[in-house]
């Protein structure tokens, strides 16, 4: 098990300073944690989930060893786009996230981008170039 802490942490912009005041934990306990070099107890880990807005199974990076086992994965073959998708969703602004969910909504709307679309590529074709979208 790699805790993912420092990944997470980092993510929602807060500084070990930060999350140590948050959680009510020493500075170096923080660092000794993103070190690996001491485990936090059940009660820490929860409450780090609770103020990194995350779940155990992502703090203890359950889902890098396990990633059949990861929400919306269907199976091991999880698209590594998904993944990158939601890390950057994670890392904006609730004005970022409303704009982000709105563009994808319109995006799935879209006939021609929908996986489900008669005689489409299921989403995994390349995107048309310029002169192919003026034609």
């Amino acid at each position: 098990m790699i805790l993912q802490l420092k990944r997470i942490r980092k993510a929602k912009k807060l500084s070990q300073t930060q999350l140590a005041e948050l959680i009510g934990a020493n500075l170096r306990t923080i660092g000794a944690w993103e070190r690996g070099e001491t485990m936090m107890s059940i009660e820490q880990l929860c409450r780090c989930c609770e103020i990194l807005g995350t779940t155990p199974n992502e703090m203890t990076g359950w889902y890098i060893e396990h990633p059949e086992d990861a929400p919306g994965a269907g199976g091991a073959s999880a698209d590594p786009r998904r993944a990158a998708m939601v890390d950057a969703y994670d890392a904006l602004t609730e004005d970022g996230k409303t704009l982000a969910s709105e563009t994808i909504a319109s995006l799935a709307r879209d006939p021609l981008r929908r996986a489900d679309a008669a005689g489409g590529s299921a989403g995994h074709g390349a995107a048309p170039d310029r002169e192919e979208m003026s034609a």
